[in-house]
């Protein structure tokens, strides 16, 4: 269980080889368009690139530090 309180540094990888889920609760709604963003970007064979997450995070006010 983890708790990601607003702007919080935070992170998620998965460090094995095996397949991982993970289930995200967002309050308030909406941060999870970036991902369901991200998703459509990667699906469509687009470049998932440093640039480019910066513009998906900046549309819901996050950024990697």
């Amino acid at each position: 269980m983890l708790a990601a309180v607003r702007g919080s540094v935070h992170g998620f990888r998965n460090a094995s080889d095996a397949p991982v889920k993970a289930l995200c609760v967002f309050s308030p709604a909406g941060y999870e368009n970036y991902f369901r963003e991200v998703h459509e970007a990667i699906a469509s064979g687009e470049a998932m690139t440093d640039e480019r997450m910066a513009a998906l995070r900046s549309n819901y006010a996050s950024e990697t530090v």
